[in-house]
């Protein structure tokens, strides 16, 4: 399919994460959690990004996969997170497996953990934007219960027009009044026009491990974003990075789906407060497009975008 490669570009990179088996007993599991209220980046910064169910009696192993926002936790099944980068890594052009190796150094340059002999993880005290102990507390996790997993991912190139967070609609309306704080001009104000709400583990059952933003247009020169987090604002030309494994078709179409289908669409209006030190005495509303970007069959999603709308 000619579209598919023009805007998927394959890599041997591969994504340092940690791999650990839910304990019986652990408070996640007692609380009966799922992935929506777990609140696992939120909270702690740390991302899941891969699930191997456990087999049960009569159940048939289905493999790893994305897990999605209904996905609620279950004894035995091993689970793959990524914690928050602090800030995005320069690809410099290096060698995918040089690239891999730099990594695994941001982490333990960032003290969020570090890897010893034979693969030993030692996780450091809080850092900025990550508690990956706290994370751990929630599953009863000492360091040895967790593994160095290196996770081959593939990219794919985010071409629409406007610019999109990766998250939901409340996460854009934010990210949108944070930009709103560093411009002054009304005239620029009103060209920041429309901002897609991806949410694109609800809405398109895939979750990207990392987003590159591409200044020079090659991705070997990329800033990568590790992983995407709800302050990341995807522009055209940026990449989209995902696990690469069985799941790759899906991935291949929802792309497709992201950059070429028609929607239908949610508009949100943000009142943005322009007045001296949060004053409410001068207000300047203005109409920014906040979309919810679902497929045409998922009514139930732009129903409750609709709904929120009119207030």
């Amino acid at each position: 399919m000619p579209q598919q490669k023009s805007t998927e570009e394959s890599t041997r990179v591969r994504i340092p994460s940690l791999k650990f088996t839910i304990k019986s007993g652990c408070k996640a599991l007692s609380e009966g959690k799922r992935l929506w209220n777990f609140g696992s980046t939120r909270k702690f910064g740390v991302k899941f990004v891969r699930i191997d169910p456990k087999t049960r009696p009569g159940e048939m192993h289905m493999g790893s996969f994305t897990p999605g926002a209904d996905y609620k936790f279950k004894e035995g099944d091993v689970c793959w997170i990524l914690p928050h980068l602090p800030s995005p890594v320069k690809r410099c052009g290096e060698k995918d497996t040089d690239f891999t190796q730099k990594l695994v150094r941001e982490f333990g340059n960032s003290q969020i953990f570090t890897v010893g002999k034979s693969n030993a993880i030692c996780v450091k005290p809080k850092t900025p934007g990550t508690d990956l102990k706290g994370f751990m507390a929630e599953f009863d996790l000492q360091d040895e219960d967790l593994e160095l997993a290196k996770l081959p991912v593939v990219a794919f190139k985010y071409t629409r027009y406007c610019p999109a967070s990766p998250c939901t609609v409340p996460c854009a309306e934010k990210l949108l009044l944070e930009l709103l704080k560093f411009e002054e001009d009304p005239d620029k104000l009103a060209n920041l026009g429309e901002l897609l709400a991806l949410n694109l583990r609800r809405n398109f059952s895939i979750s990207p491990v990392a987003v590159v933003k591409c200044h020079s247009k090659e991705l070997c020169e990329g800033d990568w974003e590790i992983p995407e987090r709800r302050s990341t604002l995807i522009t055209k030309g940026d990449f989209l990075v995902f696990l690469h494994d069985e799941e790759r078709q899906k991935i291949q179409e929802s792309m497709k789906n992201l950059n070429e289908s028609d929607f239908e669409v949610a508009e949100h209006s943000i009142i943005h407060d322009a007045g001296p030190d949060g004053c409410h005495k001068a207000l300047v509303v203005e109409v920014i497009k906040v979309l919810t970007l679902a497929p045409r069959n998922s009514k139930r999603t732009i129903r409750r975008a609709q709904k929120k709308s009119r207030g």
